[in-house]
């Protein structure tokens, strides 16, 4: 199951749009399989790139906010606060960001920025 969501996710990243679409399609079809790991990743990139796949929006922000509770995820973290910052409430979203802040500088720095009074500022 690795490989398959290894080979999934280096053509998610290809150059080639069809190459990219196939990898989409791969990470889809693992996620509705039941691969939480697929899942996350699908999210990622649904939020990114704004996609079709089975995952909407609400759903691709769930998968994240528990990545990040679950492991601290600072690639998490951020694809929440650039993507999805407006659908995660500023409380929820400051307890993400202090998750994230020790693993990663960007979130450390974001961080430091909003306190005290922290908002998103998309919200």
């Amino acid at each position: 199951m690795q490989q398959d969501l290894d080979r999934a996710l280096d053509r998610c990243t290809s150059l080639s749009p069809d190459v990219r679409e196939i990898g989409r399609r791969d990470l889809d079809l693992m996620f509705r399989a039941g691969s939480a790991a697929a899942g996350v990743e699908l999210a990622r990139f649904f939020l990114s790139e704004n996609f079709s796949c089975s995952l909407e929006k609400a759903e691709a922000t769930e998968l994240l906010v528990r990545e990040v509770r679950l492991s601290g995820d600072p690639s998490a973290f951020l694809n929440l606060y650039y993507y999805a910052g407006d659908l995660v409430s500023d409380d929820l979203m400051f307890e993400l960001l202090q998750l994230a802040a020790p693993k990663c500088a960007e979130a450390e720095e974001i961080l430091e920025a909003r306190l005290p009074g922290w908002r998103h500022p998309l919200a």
